[in-house]
C-alpha cells in the first residue's frame, strides 16, 4: 500500500480525537469569557450608606460616594464588598459626597463634598491621594450647591 493511502486510512481515527479536543477548547474558552464578562455585585455593609456616585481607578478599584454619610468607599478590583476609604466625619461633621472622579494621571481622587443641611448647604471641592486617601486640596465653592456636582459629574474639575 502506498504511503499516502496509509496516511489516509489512519486519518479517520485521528479526526474524532481532534474534534473532541477542539470542542473542549471551545467550551473552555466560552465558559472563561462568560465568567470574565460577568460583573460582580459590589455592596457596602453599612446601614444607610446610600451609594451615590461611582468612579474606577487605574488599578480597577471601584470608588463610591455616599449621599448620606461623610465617607467614600473603595472596593478592590474583583472584590464584592466596599470598605470605608475616606472618612471626614471627625473633621467636617454632617457631610455627603455627591460626585467622585479618579484621576490616575495625578493620583488624585476628586470629590464634591456637600456640607450643611437645607438652605444652609454648600459645596466644597475636595481632592485626596488615590492610594493613601490623604487629603490634598479643599476649596469651598461660592454660590449654588450644584456648582461642584455638575463639574465633577461631567469629568471636568478645577485643578
Amino acid at each position: 500500500m502506498p504511503l499516502n493511502e496509509r496516511a489516509y486510512m489512519s486519518l479517520p481515527s485521528v479526526v474524532p480525537a481532534l474534534a473532541v479536543a477542539a470542542l473542549s477548547l471551545a467550551a473552555l474558552l466560552v465558559c472563561s469569557a462568560a465568567q470574565a464578562a460577568e460583573p460582580k455585585l459590589v455592596v457596602t455593609t453599612e446601614p444607610k450608606s446610600q451609594p451615590e456616585s461611582f468612579t474606577v481607578t487605574p488599578d480597577g478599584s471601584l470608588i463610591i460616594g455616599s449621599a448620606s454619610k461623610p465617607v467614600i468607599y473603595r472596593a478592590a478590583k474583583g472584590a464584592s464588598d466596599a470598605k470605608v476609604f475616606i472618612d471626614v466625619s471627625a473633621a467636617e461633621g454632617a457631610v455627603s459626597f455627591l460626585g467622585v472622579l479618579a484621576d490616575g494621571s495625578t493620583n488624585t481622587l476628586w470629590a464634591c463634598e456637600i456640607i450643611g443641611a437645607g438652605k444652609n448647604r454648600h459645596s466644597i471641592l475636595r481632592s485626596f491621594d488615590l492610594t493613601s486617601a490623604a487629603p490634598k486640596f479643599r476649596w469651598p465653592l461660592p454660590g449654588d450647591i450644584n456648582l461642584c456636582i455638575r463639574h465633577v459629574r461631567m469629568n471636568t474639575t478645577w485643578k
